[in-house]
């Protein structure tokens, strides 16, 4: 049985691509939320790699990537790689 069902525990790729049905506060939320400890469960295996979104069709601030990348391995928006902490 699955302590948290709405948590996908092997998610590490998100790729969004023609999607724009979403907030940025959203998606920022969301990958937070994925890096903090549920219950007895390692961060490790909750947390989001890699995040790719295409076709949203409005450009990302500076501020907003800042604060996605510093969270994942890998960032792409609108095909513009931000910098990412390793």
């Amino acid at each position: 049985m699955t302590k948290c069902p709405l948590f996908s525990f092997n998610l590490k790729y998100l790729k969004l691509t023609g999607c724009r049905n979403f907030t940025i506060a959203a998606l920022n939320n969301m990958v937070n939320a994925r890096g903090v400890d549920l219950l007895e469960s390692p961060r490790a295996f909750r947390k989001l790699g890699s995040l790719e979104v295409s076709g949203y069709g409005s450009p990302l601030t500076v501020e907003d990537g800042k604060c996605l990348s510093t969270r994942l391995t890998h960032f792409l928006w609108e095909g513009e790689i931000f910098s990412t902490v390793s």
